[in-house]
């Protein structure tokens, strides 16, 4: 059974905030040591034989960026931590995010909250997921605002009344005066209108 826009409900993912308890926008302390892993994923990356014998879990990413990743020592290499939980060892999901510049937000059996994970830890997000649709149904589309709209002297991150409203509506709050409800989050949505606090504007 597919998804329809006008007859389904589109929940939100939600993690308990203990998940993200490392993290330095929640209120961890910045680690001393800074940010030492290049790039981050840990998930299931379905490699038990006969388990997906097709590879179509994760439309085969996760499993093709595994074999490279291995076959490259990604991780000796360049610092580029992927795989499962045995390859990237014990240490909290949240610090691992929280020590990593860019994290890999690829799918699993459909869109993946991996996004909210990066975004909330301060790592950049890699993403690697086609056909993505957001809570009301439309398609997404990373990268379609022009950078003056966001960053130019008149855009959503610099000016006290920007001529360009920020449709992403994703942490929480929107509007010019950060006075809106909406349901998710999104990274620079409060810059110079309000103040963040744990992901979300007052």
């Amino acid at each position: 059974m597919l998804y329809g826009v006008l007859d389904d409900l589109a929940v939100p993912s939600f993690k308990q905030p203990k998940l993200y308890h490392l993290s330095p926008y929640l209120g961890a302390p910045l680690r001393a040591a800074g940010r030492d892993i290049l790039a981050f994923f840990m998930g299931d990356m379905r490699q038990e034989p006969g388990r997906d014998p097709n590879c179509t879990y994760s439309r085969c990413i996760r499993q093709t960026l595994y074999k490279v990743s291995k076959a490259e020592d990604w991780k000796a290499k360049h610092g580029i931590w992927f795989g499962q939980r045995a390859d990237v060892g014990t240490e909290d999901y949240s610090g691992l995010l929280a020590r990593s510049n860019f994290c890999f937000v690829l799918p699993g059996d459909g869109y993946s909250p991996r996004l909210e994970d990066s975004i909330l830890h301060g790592c950049i997000p890699i993403i690697i997921m086609d056909g993505v649709q957001d809570k009301d149904g439309r398609k997404v589309l990373w990268g379609g605002t022009p950078y003056e709209d966001m960053f130019g002297p008149e855009g959503w991150c610099n000016a006290k009344k920007p001529k360009f409203m920020c449709p992403c509506r994703m942490d929480g709050m929107s509007g010019q005066l950060c006075d809106g409800v909406v349901e998710q989050t999104c990274v620079n949505q409060c810059t110079g209108h309000g103040v963040c606090n744990q992901g979300f504007c007052k």
